[in-house]
């Protein structure tokens, strides 16, 4: 038998193979204080979950979503007109933030291993603070590469 190296993502619900989770900042009246959140992963878990053969390095990189800039993220409202800036942090501290196109380097245990990714609105990356209301989203790809 010969096994080979690599990584596979291992929390996604039935039918969801390329939805690896989801972060919801819930509801809000207006951005004047920051407003933190979390990646649910889309089986339910509290993060991303990757095994990769032991002592694999790899990299897990987020873009800048669907509006994002060298910067910010950006959710837009349904028409496209209002959006509302984000960061992703690796970690529950928000001192470590992944830029887009960012990258969190994995060195593989072949175990599952849970990759965290918290999120946070900041009121002074906002052109408005109470932007029209609706409901606003982005799509952050995620490249598994090893």
């Amino acid at each position: 038998m010969t096994l080979g190296s690599g990584c596979s993502v291992s929390n996604v619900r039935n039918g969801e193979n390329n939805r690896w989770g989801n972060i919801n900042f819930g509801s809000y009246g207006d951005l004047a204080n920051s407003i933190d959140a979390e990646i649910i992963g889309s089986g339910g878990g509290s993060a991303l979950t990757v095994t990769c053969t032991e002592d694999l390095a790899s990299t897990l990189t987020l873009d800048g979503g669907q509006s994002g800039d060298a910067a910010l993220r950006y959710m837009k409202n349904a028409g496209g007109t209002q959006q509302i800036a984000y960061r992703l942090y690796s970690d529950a501290a928000r001192n470590n933030e992944i830029l887009p196109g960012g990258t969190i380097p994995i060195v593989g245990t072949g175990n599952p291993q849970a990759i965290p990714v918290f999120a946070r609105i900041r009121p002074e990356d906002q052109s408005v603070n109470a932007p029209t209301a609706d409901v606003y989203d982005d799509i952050v790809t995620a490249t598994l590469a090893w």
